[in-house]
């Protein structure tokens, strides 16, 4: 419409809920929800009249005031408030007048995982982790190849050797990330097939104390062993230590060709699965304080671990390889190879990881393992 010179301006009314031409209050933030890593928001007031306060319900904290209440800005103080929640707030102009905002702050995603061990061989089955919050995606530096980038397993054989740090992120409402240091090895290293032979009438050898293994609650063992011939009703013992019945520590194959793994003078297990003449089989031998188990060819043989009730003493006294330390006979009879003893237990994991590493010209490098042998006898190698 145009207005000449003279014309009366017509008179303006008001919108509705406004008095006198007044613009009504209201108050916004940007978005209604937030997540707990966002920049601290600041409101937008209009129609107000002089400078009001903002005010929160419990868990909102403002940056000026650093309370729920009392504060000129409504700027909010995002990482001292608590996520989680939903939250009025309200605006109180000078002349009483109000307006409330409804808002949600959300805790970010729970990006926890966990892989069993920190570190892995190539040759070993292909590690998943535990994820809390699934639906994300595995990331982590070239050289580690996932089976899965959304489950995060591993492809252990595909990947190279070296030192990784997988991240983890999330898809959700609120997207997060962690992270966990993995390690691959190479297990394997050259064996140029030598080993020990002996007879079952008088080789042994005399290692003299292992003292590393004295007072612990916790050792293992490492070997290699093939059998010759038929095993006599007297059994045969490829590992021993100690001087007495009660502190003492031995594995022999049984009659039964079953393996016998025994610490102190009452406790011992027995594998369940036998071994066969003139054929290579992976010992290992497990004892971790509260309980002693045997290993054959990679595989756990006892699904209810003897109990032991005290720590062996003195079992790397007079450590013998081929016979039994305490009194001269149950010779070995046949090769043994790569003896390794350890001061802390061995986990299933590790025990598999030496059986498969072997292959021809090839065995498991001990040295690899997160704790080393404290003794490694590659009988010729």
């Amino acid at each position: 419409m145009f207005i000449g010179i003279g014309t009366t301006i017509p008179e303006i009314t008001n919108l509705p809920g406004q008095t006198g031409g007044a613009i009504p209050l209201d108050i916004f933030y940007l978005s209604n929800a937030f997540c707990s890593n966002a920049s601290d928001p600041t409101p937008t007031v209009i129609g107000n009249k002089g400078a009001g306060t903002f005010s929160s319900t419990n868990g909102i904290v403002f940056a000026d005031s650093g309370s729920n209440t009392n504060s000129s800005t409504g700027v909010i103080d995002i990482s001292a408030s608590t996520a989680g929640a939903t939250y009025t707030i309200t605006y109180t102009d000078i002349d009483a007048a109000t307006d409330t905002f409804v808002l949600t702050l959300n805790a970010l995603d729970d990006a926890t995982f966990a892989y069993s061990d920190t570190l892995y061989f190539q040759s070993t089955a292909t590690p998943t982790p535990t994820v809390n919050l699934p639906g994300g995606t595995f990331t982590a530096g070239a050289g580690l190849v996932f089976l899965n980038s959304s489950t995060g397993q591993i492809s252990l054989d595909q990947s190279t050797v070296g030192n990784y740090t997988i991240t983890y992120t999330t898809s959700g409402v609120c997207p997060n990330t962690s992270t966990q240091p993995i390690e691959i090895r190479a297990l394997a290293q050259v064996n140029n097939v030598y080993s020990m032979e002996f007879d079952v009438a008088s080789d042994y050898i005399d290692i003299g104390n292992v003292t590393d293994l004295n007072n612990l609650t916790a050792f293992s063992t490492s070997s290699w062993i093939n059998y010759s011939g038929t095993p006599v009703t007297t059994s045969h013992i490829f590992l021993s230590g100690g001087t007495s019945s009660s502190n003492r520590f031995y594995v022999q194959l049984l009659s039964s060709t079953q393996i016998r793994y025994g610490s102190g003078s009452a406790f011992d297990n027995v594998s369940t699965s036998t071994i066969s003449s003139g054929s290579w089989h992976h010992i290992a031998t497990v004892h971790n304080g509260t309980s002693l188990d045997v290993y054959l060819d990679g595989v756990k043989q006892n699904s209810s671990p003897v109990t032991v009730v005290a720590p062996t003493a003195n079992i790397g006294d007079d450590f013998t390889i081929g016979r039994y330390s305490i009194s001269p006979g149950y010779y070995w009879n046949g090769k043994l190879d790569e003896i390794g003893i350890f001061n802390t237990a061995l986990t299933g994991e590790q025990v598999l990881a030496i059986y498969e590493q072997t292959e021809t010209g090839k065995t498991a490098n001990l040295d690899n393992l997160t704790t080393p042998p404290v003794a490694w006898y590659r009988m010729g190698d």
